[in-house]
């Protein structure tokens, strides 16, 4: 991990080799606001300027904060952004315990070492979908969903963080608490709509009621947050999630003795699947039939879920 007084040396360094591969002068990124002799300072020695002359230089510059702050770390990543688009990445993709225990053991490292409550929340959020993944069991989830309820529940307020551990912690509450939980995290995150994660948090939290909804057969509760999804903006975060959200629509459909929209959803979720080339959601899709809708076997049977 590079200290961060090299990060503020390198920072200066970055911003006197953007504006120089841009053929600015010192007098022309300054404009009206900064002096040559402190960009000098800035430049050569890294002192610490205003947050605000720092966003200055980034628009002068067309680049972003996140950029000068990538290029200053060595064209890394902070350890927090470093396992937070870990933990998204794993989210995505087929479990895999090998790599999901070597995540688990990068978060307890970080928290070792810098005692940052963000990386024992990751660590809790991470152990919880271990556990779940081990015997797909509900219950296995209710203790650290729990965990992370009562550590974030003496914030009068919910950041991007917040709201995206809350959002992993849905699995463990019961059907009325998920929803209320739920309702309260995408009224959240109305603050943050021009936030280009901001699709992907809304589609996970809907994604993780709709999944509690279904294991507890509140089958028009689960069409209810489907529609969510269905009447909103499609972008290429939604059809990431498009197979679980039809799979999730079909059992409802399904329950409520719908027939012509449960073929029709579970037939996109079938196609999907082959699509995207993930058959290994099937085993678990298969579980979760045997477990909560073991009566409509000879429905899920044409599709290869029984």
């Amino acid at each position: 991990m590079i200290h961060i007084y090299e990060i503020k040396k390198n920072l200066g360094e970055q911003i006197k080799k953007i504006r120089k591969n841009k053929k600015m002068t010192q007098k022309e990124l300054g404009g009206s606001l900064l002096s040559q002799p402190t960009l000098t300072k800035i430049e050569k020695k890294g002192i610490i300027t205003s947050y605000s002359n720092y966003l200055f230089i980034a628009d002068q510059l067309n680049v972003s904060i996140d950029e000068l702050n990538y290029l200053a770390n060595n064209k890394h990543v902070s350890p927090f952004q470093e396992i937070l688009l870990e933990r998204r990445n794993q989210r995505l993709r087929r479990f895999n315990p090998v790599k999901m225990d070597k995540y688990i053991a990068k978060c307890v490292d970080y928290y070792e070492r810098t005692n940052n409550r963000a990386f024992w929340l990751l660590e809790q959020s991470a152990i919880s979908w271990k556990v779940f993944h081990a015997n797909f069991e509900v219950a296995t989830l209710v203790e650290y969903s729990n965990k992370i309820k009562i550590e974030l529940g003496n914030m009068d307020k919910w950041y991007l963080f917040e709201i995206e551990m809350m959002a992993s912690a849905l699995y463990g509450f019961n059907a009325d608490e998920v929803q209320e939980i739920g309702e309260y995290l995408l009224d959240c995150l109305k603050e943050y709509k021009s936030f280009i994660m901001t699709e992907a948090l809304k589609l996970e939290i809907i994604l993780g009621v709709m999944a509690v909804l279904s294991w507890n057969k509140r089958s028009a509760d689960v069409i209810k947050w489907g529609e969510k999804i269905i009447l909103g903006t499609w972008n290429s975060e939604s059809r990431k999630y498009l197979h679980i959200i039809n799979f999730r629509l079909a059992l409802a459909y399904l329950d409520t003795n719908d027939q012509k929209n449960f073929h029709k959803k579970m037939q996109c979720a079938m196609v999907l699947v082959t699509i995207y080339n993930i058959n290994y959601i099937l085993e678990p899709w298969k579980i979760e039939v045997k477990k909560n809708y073991a009566e409509y076997d000879d429905k899920l049977k044409e599709y290869g879920l029984v």
